[in-house]
């Protein structure tokens, strides 16, 4: 429990960091109007922010309810990624693990490493990520690998799925056997704290396709949530064959792109 209180502690202080203050005892620190305890002032300076402040009063609200429970920080960490679902074919990896053998692999490498390393700054403002490249060359491995440090450092909620799998999960909902909508599908994605959304170009671009891709995406950068994004092909590839401008410009908005242009590692011996 002590090592979860650490943990709000130091979110807390890296995120202010971040932010500045937003109150000077009971006054905004923009417009001095005097607030009460946890009220949000709705001046135009800090309407700015509120919703960053928001995101952490969340955070630690979520923490908080299992430091009362008194939840270990063992066990949290299995409860968080139990609902993740990463490949188990990477679990138990660190970015150690992600052997760097040409400049190519050293840069993606080195960009989702940064990635994680300001993760709260990345959580507050929602900035995504963008791996490209042929197959074989340990995108979903850095995928899983930032998406499992994610958890284990900051307890962050993550969903991790592959477009195809995520599709035959929407699909099954108009089964009538169903227990589920596609709202409720859905929704457990839009929501999570950072998404992986693996290979984005195995699905083919049917007009549902788009409309479901398409829903997910801009509820999670109008709400500043992170995507986490990987592909086979090019920007400008996904634009003409797949998804078109609208999705991929929110995908790649003011967020890192990493191209993996080297060889398929699973054609060596």
């Amino acid at each position: 429990m002590e090592e979860l209180q650490k943990t709000e502690i130091e979110f807390i202080r890296t995120a202010v960091g971040f932010l500045g203050e937003r109150t000077n005892g009971d006054e905004c620190v923009y417009c001095g109007e005097k607030l009460n305890k946890g009220e949000y002032c709705d001046c135009p300076h800090a309407e700015k922010i509120n919703k960053h402040f928001k995101k952490i009063r969340k955070y630690t609200e979520n923490l908080n309810a299992y430091i009362t429970l008194g939840v270990s920080e063992k066990e949290l960490r299995k409860k968080v990624k139990a609902t993740c679902l990463t490949p188990q074919l990477f679990n138990g990896m660190g970015f150690d693990d992600y052997i760097v053998e040409c400049e190519s692999e050293k840069n993606a490498k080195e960009t989702v490493l940064k990635y994680f390393e300001q993760a709260i700054y990345n959580f507050l403002y929602g900035k995504n990520l963008t791996l490209l490249g042929n197959s074989g060359t340990g995108k979903t491995m850095l995928q899983t690998i930032l998406c499992n440090s994610l958890i284990s450092r900051w307890f962050f909620s993550c969903k991790f799925v592959n477009a195809v799998d995520l599709k035959g999960e929407i699909t099954r909902c108009f089964n009538s056997k169903s227990n589920k909508t596609v709202d409720e599908v859905v929704n457990r994605y839009k929501t999570a704290d950072f998404l992986f959304l693996d290979d984005i170009d195995k699905l083919t671009p049917t007009d549902f396709v788009k409309e479901f891709i398409y829903t997910l995406v801009n509820y999670r950068i109008v709400n500043e949530l992170p995507i986490i994004t990987s592909a086979n092909h090019t920007l400008e590839e996904l634009d003409s064959q797949f998804y078109n401008e609208v999705i991929v410009s929110r995908l790649i908005n003011n967020s890192p792109v990493v191209v993996f242009n080297h060889k398929n590692r699973r054609f060596q011996a």
